[in-house]
């Protein structure tokens, strides 16, 4: 998004006819585009006056504005053609004679007429007149150098040599007092632009020019120190802009500007827009001044300014509060989204408007249905979705996925939609919707292989970043995608040992979690990985979520290594991550640990850190019965820790909230860990056999409370009663396989159940109803065992018909007598 105001890129392209009127002479202009990093020969291709050391201008000694003078020579009307040739005509007079004046009239010429900037963008014309300004630079006036700028920012070209023999014309006139505040304002902004037109450098010593950071720097200087109190708004809000680009992101320059706005006693005075430029420049910063930004965001959310607000101001604000994490401004927030309910003020919004409003919702964690389904309506609207770009696309999906705001139909509209000029499409784009497919988990297996297709070109490979591969096989993780052979060739091309060092931290876990859940056949690769995450160099950058990222993927890739799980676990556990580590993160280290059998001094930790009475509210359902789940794998004998743990599991709020799987998943793992709390218990199981829900349950869940109640020797015949005519059901419909029936029956009889019990019956229907030869060894011996030990009257006489099966297999050869356990 642009701070509004800001001229915008023209995307107009110069036609061959246009610039074939002008001759070419030559000169080291380029568009920005295409402008190498630090290139001394843009610097120095176009010679400059020489000035004697010391060198002092006086503003006063130079001609006239050449706007004082009308621009006389320039054609107010008349066709393009006759402007063409007037360019034409005045380019030929400054070769003989260069002067100010002439070239600041071409200047002026491509400020003012579209049509004319637009055929010579890119052509020779532009370079040469900005070569003969060179020459003559030293002898412009104020509002000549001013237009030298404009003209660039509109274009966003950039003529090395024209800029720096301007700049430096004005620091030798060591005096900025011909130029207004906002011609200085102007001027940064020109620059920051600039900056941000060009493709992003990794090279943070990058300069436009030479004596550029010596020119910002008075020009800073200038305005913070001898005008600061006459800052206007406007102009406050434009330098907190470009702080960030020209570098002085949180330096002492935004001290002061900060402090300027938090000390102006009548903050009111502020425009609705100068508010939201502010929050959003702040946001681009990435400033942690939360203080300053609540101040404005409270102020432009009275109640006498929301008439005033326009979409812009709502859509910059709440994409900016997003970007900083402002998500306990709950009230700020809601009153941003009641302005969106104004009757058409979400149809008057712009695209981008509407895709920063739902992509700001998603960072800031704000679930209102009623205003995403709104947003999502005006979006879906035919005239509104054919004119969506790509990246508005994607801001969209994401801000669905962020709160994980599943419309189906929304999203494969969307889908669709950016489908339709696929190969016009940037591969961060690509890389972006694929990346909220696997958040939301939307399957599309078609439409994925066509992205994937279209990412994997030979066009594209040399431009795709280390990043993007990673953000890719993340959400091909999520999505559960089984295409091996995609995934070996993009493993061939991106993850080769040398180029694994080019990844972050991040994108190492990202890649580890994406190719174990894509159960990637080849576990060398993840184990290369994760040697170069655990490097000493590497390790300690690593955030907590990529400790249990790769913890996870560990786990899910079944490789066992205690080296590696040592490391990352002794990592995850150091007092200086205790206080970032979240809930969510915590539950997965626990849980993947656990289920690797990991035993080791830092389960404890961990479970020390889990059970704290600010944490133990905060866990999910999922999160609190995947801990137990790992920790009854892995045999962790501190009861006193799992009992504080487990009673969370029975507060009403939880028990009203939690699904099927997790219920019956919590009393397997209680059972498991032999934690023989009847009160935990018994709430659990309360839940479990209420009339509607246990028809619910899914038959592994039902076979894992059975197995649970087993090892817990469970006596409440009502209980046992419920969920044994439950099975009942479930096998005379057939809806039973022969293995599940075995281990329920396996359980009964270590639960002991008599003829009191009343499943007598029940046990008899099951028996006859059981098809000898759909059973195995395993579950012949298990039916057998299972019914000797209930103490019911035909509980031998049913296990001997297993028996028998058994011994006539294994006369015939057919089996031998198997080791069996629940």
């Amino acid at each position: 998004m642009l701070l509004r105001g800001a001229t915008r890129l023209n995307k107009g392209v110069p036609t061959e006819t246009c610039a074939a009127l002008f001759e070419s002479r030559g000169a080291d202009f380029q568009p920005i585009s295409v402008l190498p990093s630090k290139s001394q020969a843009d610097f120095d291709a176009t010679p400059t006056t020489p000035r004697p050391k010391g060198y002092k201008r006086k503003w006063g000694d130079v001609r006239t504005a050449p706007h004082s003078r009308g621009f006389c020579t320039v054609p107010s009307k008349g066709s393009f053609e006759n402007y063409v040739e007037w360019a034409r005509n005045t380019l030929k007079r400054a070769r003989q004679d260069p002067s100010a004046d002439l070239v600041s009239d071409l200047f002026y010429a491509l400020l003012k007429n579209e049509q004319l900037a637009k055929a010579t963008k890119n052509t020779p014309f532009l370079s040469e007149v900005s070569g003969l300004a060179a020459t003559v630079a030293h002898t412009m006036n104020p509002a000549q150098v001013l237009l030298i700028f404009r003209t660039f920012s509109k274009l966003m070209c950039l003529h090395a040599g024209l800029l720096d023999t301007v700049a430096e014309s004005v620091i030798g006139s060591g005096d900025l007092g011909c130029f207004s505040t906002d011609d200085l304002c102007f001027m940064l902004s020109a620059l920051a632009k600039l900056r941000r037109g060009r493709v992003k450098m990794e090279n943070q010593g990058f300069v436009l020019f030479p004596s550029e950071e010596k020119f910002v720097k008075m020009v800073v200087s200038e305005l913070v120190d001898s005008r600061m109190e006459r800052l206007t708004g406007d102009e406050l809000s434009r330098m907190l802009y470009v702080l960030a680009p020209l570098g002085f992101g949180e330096s002492e320059v935004l001290g002061k500007l900060t402090r300027q706005i938090e000390s102006r006693r009548y903050i009111h005075a502020f425009s609705e827009k100068e508010l939201s430029n502010m929050i959003y420049a702040y946001a681009m910063m990435g400033s942690s001044d939360r203080f300053v930004v609540e101040i404005l965001a409270n102020e432009l959310t009275q109640m006498k300014r929301r008439p005033n607000l326009l979409p812009g101001d709502v859509a910059m604000s709440i994409y900016s509060l997003g970007r900083l994490g402002h998500g306990h401004l709950k009230q700020v927030i809601n009153q941003l989204s009641n302005v969106l309910l104004l009757p058409n003020f979400i149809s008057n919004a712009r695209n981008e408007e509407l895709a920063s409003i739902v992509y700001g919702f998603g960072k800031l964690g704000h679930k209102n249905r009623e205003v995403f389904d709104m947003l999502l309506r005006e979006v879906l609207k035919p005239k509104r979705l054919d004119s969506l770009g790509g990246c508005e696309i994607v801001s969209i999906l994401h801000g669905m996925a962020s709160v994980a705001h599943r419309n189906e139909t929304a999203v494969r509209a969307l889908s669709k939609a950016f489908m339709a000029s696929l190969e016009l499409r940037q591969t961060k784009e690509l890389c972006g919707v694929v990346y909220a497919w696997g958040q939301l988990l939307h399957q599309d297996g078609d439409v994925l292989k066509k992205i994937l297709l279209e990412f994997m070109k030979l066009e594209r490979r040399p431009t795709i970043k280390a990043g993007e591969v990673a953000i890719v096989i993340h959400a091909l993780g999520l999505l559960g995608f089984q295409g091996q052979q995609t995934i070996k060739e993009i493993v061939e091309i991106w993850l080769t040992p040398d180029m694994v060092e080019k990844y972050t931290e991040k994108g190492l876990s990202m890649l580890v979690f994406g190719l174990a859940l894509c159960r990637f056949n080849d576990r060398r690769v993840i184990q290369r990985l994760l040697e170069e995450v655990v490097k000493s160099d590497r390790l300690p950058k690593m955030s907590t979520a990529g400790i249990s990222n790769c913890v996870y993927g560990l786990g899910y890739a079944g490789i066992k290594d205690k080296r590696l799980m040592g490391l990352l676990a002794v990592e995850a556990v150091k007092p200086k991550r205790a206080g970032s580590m979240e809930e969510q993160h915590l539950a997965i280290m626990i849980y993947s640990l656990g289920k690797m059998g990991f035993k080791h001094v830092c389960m404890g930790i961990l479970m020390q850190m889990a059970v704290e009475p600010t944490r133990l509210e905060s866990f999910t359902n999922q999160g609190l019965s995947n801990i137990l789940y790992g920790l009854a794998i892995v045999g962790f004998d501190r009861h006193d820790l799992i009992q504080i743990f487990s009673r969370e599991l029975t507060r009403k709020e939880r028990l009203k909230s939690m699904s099927e799987r997790h219920l019956t998943l919590a009393v397997y793992s209680l059972g498991k860990l032999r934690i023989k709390d009847r009160n935990v218990v018994d709430a659990l199981l309360s839940y479990v056999i209420r009339q509607g829900y246990i028809e619910k349950i899914a038959s592994g869940g039902l076979l894992q409370v059975f197995m649970g109640l087993s090892k817990l020797s469970y006596d409440n015949i009502h209980v046992i009663r419920v969920l044994v005519e439950e099975i009942t059901r479930r096998q005379k419909m057939a809806k039973l396989k022969s293995h599940e029936v075995s281990k329920v029956m396996r359980a009964l009889g270590m639960l002991h159940v008599d003829e009191n019990s009343g499943v007598e019956g029940l046990v008899k229907d099951i028996v006859e109803s059981v098809s000898l030869g759909d059973l195995s060894a395993k579950d012949l011996v298990r039916m057998a065992d299972g019914l000797k030990e209930m103490k019911i009257s035909k509980g031998i006489e049913f296990s001997k018909k297993f028996i028998d099966e058994m011994k006539r297999r294994m006369e015939k050869g057919k089996a031998r007598w198997p080791t069996v356990c629940l």
